[in-house]
């Protein structure tokens, strides 16, 4: 099934499933931080999918989930859970998150990766856009008053 075919989405953005289909005693996979990182490793750092063929994951000690985990617990990425959302066109739900990630880190961990500034959007992905947008003050305390991006009421 494709899902917002010819749009940009906004990141992580990906079906929330097992790394592994290994069975293992306990399951790390399901839990909301893992999936977004084996997004991130996907979609920023090119890393083969994590789509349930592979290996376990050690998230403490493989990269970049070590790297990742660290700097979460050292307070240089906050992640938020802004709801639940459903896309009527095709009723894909989505978990809608936003991860605040401190500029150097973001920078060490995803070196060298470009986003795309323009391109069409999906609809679900604008939705969280929005109420990041809404909810800066909350998200980023130090940035200062809410400004909407320009065009989102097109």
């Amino acid at each position: 099934m494709a899902i917002a075919g010819g749009m940009l989405s906004v990141m992580p953005t990906g079906v929330f499933q097992p790394a592994s289909i290994m069975p293992t005693r306990d399951s790390a996979d399901f839990n909301l931080w893992h999936n977004m990182m084996r997004e991130y490793s996907e979609e920023l750092l090119g890393n083969a999918e994590h789509d349930g063929d592979g290996d376990p994951i050690d998230y403490e000690n493989q990269e970049p989930f070590r790297s990742l985990n660290a700097a979460r617990r050292e307070g240089r990425i906050k992640i938020h859970y802004l709801g639940g959302g459903l896309d009527a066109f095709n009723f894909v739900s989505d978990a809608l998150t936003v991860a605040v990630f401190d500029a150097d880190t973001f920078d060490d961990i995803f070196r060298n990766k470009h986003l795309l500034a323009t391109e069409a959007i999906a609809p679900s992905d604008a939705a969280c856009l929005t109420l990041a947008c809404q909810h800066r003050a909350v998200l980023l305390p130090q940035a200062g008053p809410t400004v909407e991006p320009k065009g989102w009421d097109d």
